[in-house]
């Protein structure tokens, strides 16, 4: 059942990889934009990346989607989607179950950030669960949390938060 959760295929690499692209040239045009570049200095040690891009994501994933999603998926009257719609032959649905774990994920992360930086964190949430709705798997959305943590930590859009 574990190795099931963290299982990657070839297709999902590919994707992965042209997601990566699209979020670098997406800063990279927001940085060109408001002529602000981001401050590395915020990256202060390897042990804030490790801790920001590799053990958070790896943990929060596998405590708010690997257990509390899936727990959550088998109420059947919140694994039916609200939203739902066919993006690149995939169907993309968002369920309740979904919008209640990521509201409980952004209220746990409201003791270190503000409230805004708490509702911040809610619809990246939603991506993350429904990457693990539509693939079965927390590894695709342990990937996507730390590169979500790794911009938020070099783009200066997250200082003010």
């Amino acid at each position: 059942m574990t190795k099931d959760l963290l299982r990657i295929s070839a297709k999902e690499i590919k994707t992965l990889r042209a997601a990566v692209w699209v979020a670098l040239f997406v800063l990279a045009l927001w940085c060109l934009i408001n002529q602000q570049w981001p401050n590395l200095s915020r990256m202060d040690s390897v042990r804030t990346l490790l801790l920001a891009c590799i053990f958070y994501p790896v943990c929060e994933e596998i405590i708010f989607r690997a257990f509390l999603l899936k727990e959550t998926l088998k109420i059947k009257s919140l694994a039916a989607p609200i939203f739902s719609c066919n993006l690149f032959t995939t169907d993309i649905q968002i369920t309740p179950a979904n919008i209640i774990v990521s509201a409980i994920f952004a209220t746990a992360h409201a003791w270190y950030f503000s409230s805004v930086g708490a509702l911040a964190v809610f619809f990246p949430s939603i991506i993350f669960g429904m990457c693990f709705e539509i693939r079965g798997r927390v590894l695709p959305a342990i990937i996507i949390h730390g590169l979500y943590n790794l911009m938020g930590l070099m783009a200066p859009a997250f200082y003010w938060v």
